[in-house]
Order: structure tokens, then C-alpha cells, then sequence
């Protein structure tokens, strides 16, 4: 066993040692809360985002901020139909290519003037708001049903059992951390096949087992096609 293996088994026992001490239900829903928080946010902040432009008009309220604040650099314009509106006191300095280049790709059309840039910024800003808000509703809830899932545990005397299923989960769940760790190091595995890392890797035991048997690249090239 080398350095890689020991790392590994760091991981691994630390998560079951979590487990033990949080128990199976507050482990699981510790994890979901998070992966469930973001899934939910990724799905469904469009929708929200557009109910707080409806009922708030928060996107209307955002673009008159910007607008009183967006600042361009004198040398934008020169772009066609490009609005030149620069004061010391503005917070943005957009500058001429890179907005150019990122709003094209965008929208497909030119860059018509501040009036449309506060108008993309604003809509950015509602769905950042909306992430995030939903993030922490989802993530409340969660923690709000676990307290009472782990409440009536307790009063049914089957904390044991909530512990000793809290070491199994603690398990898995190091072995899917050492598992990510291992798909982000792949690519600086094949940059250098001769390397410290890919040497260290073969002549480890339980990472290079864990590397074998890894799931997760296929698992995730099949969102690439």
C-alpha cells in the first residue's frame, strides 16, 4: 500500500465514523439535501424565475438598475448600433470583444446596445435569485423532516440500528468520493502516462482497484452525446 491507498482509506473511514455518529437517516438526507437541493434548483428555477418576473416584475426592477449603472468603455463605440453611455460613476466596464463574442453566442445577433445587455444581465440576475432560493427552501425541508424522522427513531429505541446502517452508508459514500476524485484525475493520468501519478496508481492496491472497477466515467459519458 502506498500514499494513495492510505489516502483512500482516510476517506473511507472518516465517512464511516461519520455515519456512525450521525446515524443512517441524518447521513442520507445530509447528501440528498445537497444533491436534491441542486437538481431541484437546475429543473425548476426557469420556472420560478418567471414567476418572479410576472408577479414582482423583478427583471424590469434589475434592467432600470443596471441601466442607471452600466458603463461602457468610449472605444465600444464603434460597434454598429451601439449605444456610448460611460460615466465615472458607473459600477460595469463592459468591454467591446468580450461582450460582443458572448452575446453573439447567445443570442445569435450583435450586440444592439446597453439597453440589451441590462436586459441580459437582468434576466441572469432573476435566475441566479431563483437558484438559489429554491436551493434553500428544498434544503430546508429536508433538514425539517429529517428532525422528525430521526425523533421518532429515537422514541422507537432503534437508534442501533440507525448507526450501525449509518457505518454502511458512511462506506459507500467514501467509496464514491475516492471514485470522483479518481474520474477528475484522469485526464492528467493520460497527459503523462509515465508520470508520478499513473506510477503511483499502479502500484497501489486498493485505489487501483477502486480505479478498475470505476463506474462513473461511463456513467457520465453517456451526457456527452
Amino acid at each position: 500500500m502506498n500514499f494513495m491507498d492510505w489516502f483512500a482509506v482516510f476517506i473511507i473511514g472518516f465517512n464511516v465514523l461519520d455515519g456512525m455518529r450521525k446515524g443512517f437517516i441524518t447521513a442520507f438526507f445530509g447528501l440528498l439535501g445537497v444533491l436534491g437541493s441542486i437538481f431541484a434548483s437546475i429543473y425548476f428555477h426557469k420556472d420560478v424565475s418567471q414567476l418572479l418576473n410576472e408577479r414582482m416584475l423583478l427583471d424590469i426592477k434589475i434592467k432600470e438598475i443596471l441601466l442607471e449603472k452600466l458603463t461602457f468603455i468610449p472605444e465600444a463605440s464603434n460597434l454598429p448600433g451601439l449605444t456610448n453611455t460611460h460615466s465615472s460613476e458607473g459600477v460595469f466596464e463592459v468591454f467591446k470583444e468580450t461582450w460582443s463574442h458572448f452575446l453573439m453566442k447567445e443570442t445569435g445577433d450583435i450586440i444592439l446596445g446597453t439597453f440589451d445587455i441590462a436586459g441580459f444581465l437582468a434576466g441572469f440576475f432573476v435566475n441566479i435569485i431563483s437558484f438559489f432560493a429554491i436551493y434553500l427552501v428544498v434544503k430546508l425541508v429536508l433538514t425539517f423532516i429529517n428532525g422528525i424522522l430521526n425523533e421518532l427513531i429515537k422514541a422507537g429505541g432503534l437508534s442501533g440500528i440507525n448507526r450501525l446502517i449509518g457505518v454502511l452508508f458512511g462506506g459507500i459514500k467514501g467509496v464514491l468520493i475516492i471514485m470522483l476524485i479518481i474520474t477528475l484525475i484522469i485526464p492528467f493520468l493520460s497527459i503523462n502516462p509515465t508520470g508520478f501519478l499513473n506510477t503511483a496508481l499502479n502500484d497501489s492496491v486498493l485505489t487501483k482497484f477502486l480505479y478498475v472497477n470505476n463506474f462513473i466515467p461511463p456513467f457520465l459519458a453517456g451526457f456527452t452525446i
